[in-house]
């Protein structure tokens, strides 16, 4: 979150996303907690990623 300009996908692809959420890094939850994160969130939840992403996106 040093940039300015990132995106959910950014953050997603960050090994120490996971830790910062648990610390509480009141920057990156209130990025989290948008509108438009929170439902980018729950259509990775609910929605089968495409046959032809990549594994990674898959497995996160």
């Amino acid at each position: 979150m040093d940039r300015d300009n990132f995106t959910l996908e950014d953050l997603l692809d960050e090994d120490e996303i996971i830790q910062e959420c648990k610390a509480l890094n009141s920057r990156l939850i209130n990025f989290l907690s948008g509108k438009p994160q929170v439902e980018q969130l729950v259509r990775y939840i609910v929605e089968e990623g495409p046959e032809d992403a990549e594994k990674k996106r898959t497995f996160k």
